[in-house]
C-alpha cells in the first residue's frame, strides 16, 4: 500500500473518531444541562389556567341589587355576579367606594376579575392590608397585581346591620342559618369571606371541584348541595360552565334565594381553621 493512501485512510479514521467524540460530547452536555431539570417560571399564555378551564370571553357582571323595602326603599347595591347566571354573587358590595355609585364599583370589580381571567392568571385572592385600608389582591407583589376589591367602612356596616343583633336584622329572612353575630364583623372578616366566596365559586365552576374554604358553614352547605345536583345531572367528567349555568338557572326559587344569602351574610362557623387557610399579606 503506498504511503500516501494509508496516510488518507489514517486521517480519514481520525476525522471519523473525533466527530463521533463531538457527537457524543454534546450529548453529553445536553443532558447534563437538563439533569436535574432547573425549574423555569411558566408564562401564561392568554386563556391559560391553573387546573381551570380556559376563558376567552367575560364571565362576570356588575349587576343592580335591589335594597330592602322595609329598610332602605328605592336603594340600589351593587353586587358581583357570574354574568350568564345572576343568582350567584360573589361580591355584595353595600358603598360606593369612591365610585360614582354602588353598581359602578360593582361594575369595576368585574372588569378586574374579568381581566384577570382573560390573561390567564391562576384565581390565588390575598387579604392585603396596606395603608388602613383591607383590600383582595392577586399577585400583590408581582409587576403588575390585580387589585380585585377594597372593603370600605359601608360594606362592614352592611354586614352589621343585617346579622344577628344588628340594627336592621331580618329574624324571619335569616332563620336557621348560623350567622356572626354583628359585633364579630370587620373590614378583615368581610375581605376574607369574600376571598374564601371566590375561590370556592371559581373552583366549582371553573374547576369542576368541590367547595372547600367554606365547608362547614351555612354557604358550604348551599355549594354542596349545588354540586350534587350538578353531578346528578352530569355524573363523569369535567362540568362545563355553560352546564353550570343551566343547572343554576333551574334552581327553584327557595335554592335561589339560598345562593344570594351566600353573599349577605357571614356564617357564624366562618373563622378558626377557614380563617387561617385564607391569604393574608401585611
Amino acid at each position: 500500500m503506498k504511503k500516501g493512501n494509508r496516510c488518507k485512510r489514517m486521517a480519514e479514521k481520525l476525522a471519523a473518531f473525533l466527530t463521533g467524540l463531538c457527537f457524543l460530547f454534546l450529548w453529553n452536555t445536553s443532558a447534563l444541562s437538563q439533569e436535574p431539570k432547573k425549574e423555569e417560571k411558566h408564562e401564561h399564555k392568554e386563556g391559560e389556567k391553573h387546573g381551570l378551564k380556559s376563558v376567552d370571553r367575560p364571565i362576570y357582571a356588575g349587576v343592580d341589587i335591589p335594597g330592602s323595602e322595609d329598610f332602605h326603599p328605592g336603594d340600589t347595591h351593587g353586587g358581583v355576579a357570574w354574568k350568564d347566571a345572576k343568582d350567584v354573587i360573589l361580591l355584595y358590595l353595600r358603598a360606593p367606594g369612591g365610585y360614582a355609585s354602588k353598581p359602578a364599583r360593582a361594575q369595576e370589580a368585574a372588569k378586574e376579575l374579568n381581566e384577570m381571567f382573560l390573561i390567564g392568571h391562576a384565581p390565588d385572592f390575598e387579604v392585603v392590608h396596606e395603608k388602613g385600608e383591607t383590600s383582595i389582591v392577586v399577585e400583590p407583589e408581582s409587576e403588575h397585581p390585580h387589585h380585585v376589591v377594597t372593603v370600605t367602612r359601608g360594606d362592614v356596616l352592611g354586614y352589621q346591620y343585617r346579622a344577628p343583633g344588628g340594627k336592621y336584622n331580618d329574624a324571619a329572612a335569616t332563620s336557621g342559618l348560623r350567622l356572626k353575630e354583628a359585633n364579630e364583623i370587620n373590614a378583615e372578616m368581610v375581605a376574607k369571606w369574600w376571598a374564601a366566596n371566590l375561590e370556592d365559586q371559581i373552583a366549582m365552576f371553573l374547576g369542576s371541584e368541590e367547595a372547600h374554604h367554606t365547608k362547614g358553614t351555612f354557604a358550604g352547605e348551599t355549594y354542596e348541595s349545588l354540586y350534587k345536583k350538578a353531578r346528578s345531572q352530569f355524573p363523569s367528567g369535567e362540568i362545563e360552565l355553560e352546564q353550570w349555568i343551566q343547572v343554576i338557572n333551574a334552581l327553584t326559587p327557595e335554592e335561589k334565594r339560598q345562593l344570594k344569602m351566600v353573599g349577605q351574610f357571614i356564617p357564624e362557623d366562618f373563622g378558626g381553621a377557614h380563617e387561617a387557610e385564607a391569604h393574608e399579606k401585611h
